[in-house]
Parts: C-alpha cells; structure tokens; sequence
C-alpha cells in the first residue's frame, strides 16, 4: 500500500512537472512566433518530430479503442 502512494505522489509530481515544462514551452512558442522568427524555428523542428509523432500515436490509439474493428 506504501509503495502505491509513494507510486502516486511521483506520478503527481511528474504530471506537475511536465505541465510546467509544457506552458513554458507554449509561451515560448507564442514569442517566437510574435517575434516571425522563422529561423529559431526551423533549428528547433526536430526537436518537436517525436511530440509530434508521439500525439499522432496516442490519437490512433484512442480511435482504434473507440471503433473496433466487428
């Protein structure tokens, strides 16, 4: 039971974490663009392929959940 809470708080904190991380990098995208920095955008492309590519995976996911195949 123990290592169920403990098991919790860490998920808690990381969700706490990322949505952090994630409002940061929102805001900093929204500068960026306000800004027409075009080049500050094209360096860091790669950097957002495996978001990108991990929400295409989540939303199959879920489709395939929600219509299955009879």
């Amino acid at each position: 039971m123990q290592d169920v809470d403990e098991s919790t708080k860490e998920c808690d904190a990381f969700y706490d974490e990322l949505i952090i991380l994630i409002t940061k990098i929102l805001a900093l995208l929204e500068k960026q663009k306000a800004a027409d920095n075009i080049l500050w955008i094209i360096n860091v492309k790669k950097n957002f392929i495996p978001i990108i590519k991990m929400i295409k995976e989540v939303k199959q996911y879920k489709q395939k959940r929600i219509m299955p195949l009879i």
